[in-house]
């Protein structure tokens, strides 16, 4: 990337690769998998999700 007058950074059109440590992508999978357990630690907590769904009727819904 270039910069124009005003020292905004602008696009060349040319492929960048960024240097990003290795360990920053694990810290997000690591973030986005406790986010997932905190989802369906509410989901499993929320009243309206007391009763099972049967297997068959999710099958039927999704058409398998």
């Amino acid at each position: 990337m270039t910069r124009d007058s005003s020292g905004k950074p602008r696009r060349t059109g040319r492929n960048v690769v960024a240097g990003v440590p290795v360990e920053d992508p694990r810290r997000l999978d690591e973030r986005e998998d406790r986010e997932d357990v905190t989802e369906v630690d509410r989901r499993l907590r929320d009243p309206r999700n007391a009763k099972p769904i049967p297997l068959a009727r999710v099958k039927a819904r999704l058409g398998l």
